[in-house]
């Protein structure tokens, strides 16, 4: 026979649900479907359940807290969080780096800057950026250009988002200029590909007209064609990271805050080359 643990005793016996809530953005940014299932496999691997909740914008955001907190979760993994959500006793630990919370997060200062010193030796100087602006890659993209003495232009760098969509909208935005840029450092690898994708269907020469730099290692970025170079994040060791620090928080709340940060690993593949005619 299989023996099916009785949820409600376990949580009466010890005093807690043995249940974790998964807050995060939409499950449109590929890495984070990836990174559920990690998340989901390393609690289920301690005797937790997982109740997942996302989002698409603000409002959606605090609806998804309300979600998990109606559920009596234990403690919290999220990418983002709002300071309310710490007024209560529920613990909450972030896939990012934040200084009021354990925090787990990946730096991209050493990302970028092997990213541009690897593209600057194959000879570019051009380097535009396809990607959100509010986020930590892109303030860090414009410190590296600055740092490296690399030519900058307003008209290099695309406002967007991590989707798709924006892949495509910045290539075409690019490839209406006179000088663009010769490479291009994306947001994530979604952005990456369909910037890519765009690129070809116009008739240019992925790597020998534009490099690309993409971001997270999908799982469809070593399958792409060109194979797409990229930085793989430690997603399994990230997700036990996550898991460790909040269970830990729920046993000892009043233990010294966690911040760890993680080197992304950077995959060299076909996407890049050197810049024609410079």
């Amino acid at each position: 026979m299989n023996y099916q643990p009785n949820t409600a005793a376990r949580a009466l016996r010890y005093g807690k649900n043995f249940s974790i809530g998964i807050l995060f953005a939409s499950l449109r940014d590929r890495i984070y479907a990836e990174l559920m299932g990690c998340l989901q496999r390393s609690l289920a691997a301690r005797g937790y359940t997982c109740i997942f909740a996302f989002w698409e914008n603000e409002t959606e955001m605090e609806q998804a807290y309300r979600v998990v907190q109606q559920h009596g979760v234990d403690g919290i993994i999220t990418c983002d969080y709002r300071p309310e959500w710490l007024n209560g006793n529920t613990p909450v630990v972030a896939y990012g780096k934040y200084d009021s919370i354990d925090s787990i997060y990946i730096n991209y200062e050493s990302a970028w800057e092997e990213a541009a010193n690897y593209l600057r030796g194959l000879g570019h100087r051009r380097i535009g950026y396809i990607g959100l602006l509010n986020r930590d890659r892109h303030k860090v993209y414009m410190a590296i250009i600055k740092k490296l003495g690399l030519a900058h232009d307003p008209s290099w760098v695309f406002a967007g988002d991590g989707y798709p969509e924006s892949g495509v909208a910045g290539m075409r935005q690019l490839m209406k200029l006179k000088k663009g840029p010769t490479a291009i450092l994306c947001h994530n690898d979604s952005v990456a590909m369909a910037a890519m994708a765009t690129a070809m269907q116009n008739g240019f020469n992925v790597a020998k007209d534009f490099s690309f730099i993409g971001f997270d290692n999908i799982l469809e970025a070593a399958h792409c064609y060109p194979a797409l170079t990229t930085f793989d994040t430690h997603l399994a060791a990230k997700s036990e990271l996550m898991v460790d620090t909040v269970l830990k928080r729920i046993e000892n709340p009043d233990t010294e805050q966690v911040a760890v940060s993680l080197k992304p690993k950077f995959i060299i593949r076909d996407s890049c080359d050197k810049p024609k005619g410079e």
